[in-house]
């Protein structure tokens, strides 16, 4: 219902303008009243008032007066809808009360069909603003909920490495709008987990990983420059950006509320993982480290709050030496990119040794493991690959000096540098032996296994490095082949389609029409008069 304040120093006025208007029936409840602007003031300020009818002359406050008060003094005054009534001699204060946000204006004696006019308008006007009020509610919801997608894609994006990349770094900067001097980062990654209970059903998985981000987010709500995510395996991802002392300390504060809410509504513990300060760019190494630490530190059936220190820093690059370095080394030798592969060792084996960090029994290990990837790949005609392993690792641990090592693993390296040499080159005479054979041949229509089993190769190897030597499958290169030698009989003017046909090995010139017009695209006529 629409709340009315009339204010008027004669009962007698007050009394006809309540008597001959319906209020309920409009919409309207029975209007509040106040005799004086003071009055009218101190019921204001309850901010309860839609409609507000007041008489322009009253002793002591006018109403010109009380409306330039609340003006002044009420926050959104310009929302109640506002009739002024005065005399004839008083029209001159109109101009005056519209400038203060008198909606309407109406002169004595008051005729009560005018009186409703207004308050009907007046209805119209506040059901138009409250709708936009709704419509204004909805969209900021709508807005919340896609920022927080947004937010989703940034904090994704952040632990996927991506920013690293300067145009997408500046994108986000854009929406965000980073400022240069933003760039300092710290991750907290919350992750629940049952180990007591098992999380099998799908269903759960999905409601606990909600429970944990709506829990988050309520616990840190009042927070800025954090930007709250999501990952695939249920995680939150928080980037908290160039964070204060004080802004960290109340974040870990909410650390036992988040810890406490999952397990008092879900019966599940949390751990969270406290990175180190660094640089935005780095934030998914930062990630890693932070992964790293949870899955080394978490104690089975309970969660626990971890801060990435130094101890956890060489612990971290200490496996990933193994996770990155090695299979970063294997795949430049595969690639045939034997001058990379080799400086990434030499940087390795500087980063480990010459710098102190680890011990020599752990570089041998990570030789070991080096050598173990390789064996299975080195092609050696005198010995199996596992024998040779076995002899290499011995080797290394004979070795008691960093440059004894170091030179058994280079010799190593070159080995299988020249041994894939000698590989490839085979691979290379197999591949162009089979080449001259199908231009030699190539109305045999030998298939992949025919061909294989010519040259003593396995089906699947020989189309592998078939594609990989030529850019091509077995099909498409005999195909072409025959296309080329079409071409060249139809190219000849005394050639005729049939005598082609045949040449090719077709049963007729019909079939070989359609067949050269589905290759090249035009009918063997068409291709005679007009190549």
């Amino acid at each position: 219902m629409i709340q009315t304040l009339i204010v008027d120093d004669e009962p007698a006025h007050t009394e006809g303008i309540m008597r001959h208007i319906d209020w309920e029936a409009m919409g309207y409840a029975m209007p509040w009243v106040a005799e004086t602007g003071e009055e009218a003031l101190a019921v204001l300020k309850q901010g309860a008032v839609d409609v507000l009818i007041t008489d322009i002359s009253m002793p002591g406050m006018s109403g010109i007066e009380m409306l330039s008060r609340c003006t002044e003094e009420f926050e959104g005054f310009q929302n109640v809808q506002t009739l002024l009534i005065s005399g004839y001699d008083e029209f001159h204060f109109a101009q005056k009360a519209i400038l203060l946000g008198a909606k309407a204006y109406l002169l004595k004696p008051i005729k009560p069909e005018e009186l409703k006019q207004k308050l009907l308008s007046f209805k119209t006007e506040l059901e138009k603003r409250k709708e936009v009020q709704t419509e204004t509610q909805l969209l900021k919801e709508k807005v919340n909920s896609s920022m927080d997608v947004v937010q989703e894609r940034f904090v994704a994006d952040i632990i996927e490495g991506k920013i690293q990349e300067s145009k997408i770094l500046a994108y986000w900067a854009h929406i965000f709008e980073l400022p240069q001097s933003m760039r300092k980062a710290r991750l907290l990654v919350f992750s629940y987990h049952a180990p007591s209970v098992g999380i099998a059903d799908p269903r759960e998985r999905i409601e606990f990983a909600e429970g944990l981000a709506k829990i988050v987010k309520v616990s840190l709500a009042n927070l800025e420059k954090c930007y709250i995510g999501k990952n695939a395996v249920g995680e939150v991802v928080i980037l908290h950006l160039n964070a204060t002392p004080d802004e960290r300390a109340k974040i870990e504060k909410q650390f036992s509320f988040v810890r406490e809410t999952m397990q008092r509504q879900h019966q599940i513990d949390v751990s969270i993982g406290v990175s180190r300060e660094g640089d935005l760019e780095e934030s998914s190494g930062l990630y890693k480290e932070v992964k790293h630490m949870l899955n080394n530190a978490r104690k089975p059936e309970q969660g626990g709050v971890y801060y990435f220190d130094l101890q956890m820093a060489n612990r971290y690059h200490d496996d990933q030496m193994r996770e990155d370095a090695i299979p970063e080394i294997v795949k430049l030798l595969e690639e045939g990119k034997g001058d990379r592969a080799i400086s990434l060792f030499h940087r390795v084996f500087e980063q480990s040794l010459c710098t102190g960090r680890f011990s020599f029994s752990y570089v041998q290990a990570f030789a070991m493991s080096l050598v173990g990837e390789l064996s299975g790949k080195f092609d050696s005609r005198e010995e199996p690959g596992d024998n040779q392993s076995v002899k290499m690792w011995q080797r290394i641990i004979d070795c008691t000096q960093e440059y004894e090592l170091r030179g058994v693993l280079l010799g190593y390296l070159h080995d299988y540098l020249e041994a894939q040499s000698k590989k490839s080159d085979s691979v290379h005479a197999a591949i162009r032996k089979i080449i001259a054979h199908i231009e030699e041949n190539h109305l045999m229509h030998e298939t992949v296994r025919e061909l294989a089993a010519r040259f003593r190769l396995n089906p699947s190897y020989l189309s592998v490095l078939f594609k990989k030597e030529t850019g091509q499958t077995l099909s498409e290169f005999v195909q072409n082949i025959r296309v080329k030698k079409a071409k060249e009989l139809l190219g000849n003017s005394e050639t005729k389609i049939y005598e082609a046909a045949e040449q090719m090995g077709f049963q007729n010139a019909a079939y070989f029409t359609s067949w050269f017009k589905k290759n090249v695209g035009v009918s063997p006529q068409d291709f005679k008069n007009y190549r």
